[in-house]
């Protein structure tokens, strides 16, 4: 039996953001109050996740497994424990974000009893020359 760990900080670690890349998106993430979980297997970090809650709302991003670990129930085991951290935080809904692309995340979250609300439209920005 796999032994797992968490930890649970009100920022994100160095590691937390190396794990995939999250640096850039560092400031943003810090503009709203929320927890930031390591899921770890012995010292190695193997998921990361962040939850942010609010009145009785939470949401969950930045869920990521590392590739050699994906499809062995690592992510449902992270996406339990920061339920539980939204809980404690007072939650009693809960809300996350999903690329729409993601076929093994989409099918975990409706599993878990996650349903579509609504879908983001976005594009990227291109360099600005001038208004």
């Amino acid at each position: 039996n796999i032994k797992y760990s968490f930890e649970v900080n009100t920022q994100p670690s160095l590691p937390w953001l190396e794990l995939q890349g999250d640096h850039h998106l560092e400031s943003i993430m810090l503009r709203y109050p929320a927890k930031y979980v390591e899921m770890k297997l012995g010292e190695e970090i193997i998921s990361i996740g962040r939850v942010a809650t609010l009145g009785g709302w939470s949401i969950i991003t930045r869920l990521y497994v590392i590739p050699a670990l994906r499809g062995q129930g690592v992510a449902k085991k992270m996406m339990n424990y920061l339920m539980f951290v939204a809980r404690n935080d007072g939650a009693t809904k809960i809300a996350l974000q999903v690329d729409s692309e993601n076929r093994a995340g989409l099918a975990l979250y409706t599993g878990m009893g996650f349903r579509l609300h609504h879908r983001y439209n976005y594009r990227t920005l291109e360099s600005s020359k001038s208004v």
